[in-house]
């Protein structure tokens, strides 16, 4: 359920020193500061999902997943005596990170 939900969208790192995000109806703007700066993107606000992330890569993806699952089951999970969980997000061989909580 938590990583359907960010299937098919375009992932936004919210927190990126790099990137200025204007939401407007129906639309999500984002202006780069690389070279040249002040690049624009505008996508279909129905086709984004903005993250609480710096950077879209594999460990902030296995991190903020990570909070989402502990937040929405750690509490059944810890009911169920589930002590610890992994999380792992791979981009492909070789290129992966995981990230472990344990439940208390």
């Amino acid at each position: 359920e938590v990583s359907a939900s960010l299937d098919e969208y375009m992932l936004i790192p919210q927190n990126s020193p790099y990137l200025t995000i204007e939401e407007n109806p129906g639309e999500v703007t984002v202006i780069f500061a690389g070279d040249p700066p002040g690049t624009k993107m505008v996508f279909p606000e129905a086709d984004v999902k903005l993250l609480d992330v710096a950077n879209i890569t594999v460990e902030e993806l296995s991190r903020c997943i990570n909070e989402t699952v502990n937040a929405k089951y750690g509490s059944a999970l810890l009911a169920m005596g589930v002590s610890s969980y992994d999380i792992s997000v791979s981009s492909g061989p070789g290129q992966s990170a995981t990230t472990q909580t344990t439940l208390k």
